[in-house]
C-alpha cells in the first residue's frame, strides 16, 4: 500500500499497478457487449467508509507504529455529511515512514472507496483483449457514455447461455470507473 497501488492476477501471474494515472488502453463500444450490462452506482453500506485513521512507522518513536492524522480532516465534513455519519476506516501502513506519505495514501484510499459505480458486463471475444487491472474507455448509447474512462477491476469466464450474476460477474468486466470505474469493479479517480 505505500505506493498506493494493487496487485491483480489475471491469469497465470501477478500484476502490480502502482497509485498512478495510466492511459486506456482499448476503446469498448455496443458492438463488444453481448448482453445487458448492470450498473451499481452506490457501494453497499457494509463497505462504505468516509473517514480514514490509522499507523504508520515513525522514526521518532524508534520505528514503532505512530497515528497519523484522520483523513479527510476533521473541518472537511463532506462524506460524513453524504452518509448521515462519520464511519472510519482504520488503514495500517507497515511500510510507510513518513506522516506525510501515510495521509497522502489515506485520503488516495479514501477518495478510491468514494467513487461508487460499478459496471458489469457480459462481452463478446472482442474484449478479451483487456486485463483486469487495465484501463479502458467505454462508449454506451443507452447511458450516456462517451468514451467514459474505466478500470478493469475483475474478468469472468462463462458460457453465453449463463446469466450474468451480480457479483462476481460472469465473463463480464466488471469495470470501476477512473472516473468511474469498470468491474471492469468500483469507481475511482483519474
Amino acid at each position: 500500500m505505500s505506493m498506493a497501488g494493487y496487485l491483480v492476477q489475471p491469469g497465470d501471474k501477478w500484476r502490480m499497478y502502482a497509485g498512478t494515472y495510466r492511459s486506456p488502453s482499448v476503446t469498448l463500444t455496443d458492438n463488444d457487449f453481448r448482453d445487458t450490462m448492470k450498473l451499481q452506482v452506490r457501494t453497499s453500506r457494509r463497505d462504505l467508509f468516509n473517514n480514514v485513521h490509522g499507523t504508520y512507522l515513525s522514526a521518532a518513536n524508534q520505528w514503532q507504529p505512530s497515528d497519523y492524522p484522520s483523513q479527510p480532516p476533521s473541518a472537511n465534513t463532506t462524506y460524513s455529511d453524504e452518509d448521515g455519519e462519520i464511519i472510519f476506516k482504520d488503514l495500517r501502513l507497515d511500510f510507510c515512514t513518513s506522516a506525510t506519505t501515510a495521509q497522502r495514501l489515506a485520503r488516495i484510499d479514501l477518495e478510491r472507496s468514494r467513487r461508487q459505480m460499478v459496471l458489469t458486463a457480459p462481452c463478446k471475444l472482442s474484449a478479451w483483449q483487456v486485463q483486469a487491472g487495465e484501463v479502458v474507455q467505454v462508449t454506451h448509447s443507452r447511458f450516456g457514455w462517451t468514451n467514459k474512462t474505466f478500470e478493469v477491476c475483475r474478468l469472468t469466464w462463462c458460457q453465453p447461455s449463463q446469466r450474468v450474476p451480480a457479483k462476481p460477474p460472469a465473463w463480464a468486466l466488471t469495470w470501476c470507473s477512473r472516473k468511474q470505474t469498470l468491474a471492469f469493479t468500483r469507481e475511482s479517480q483519474r
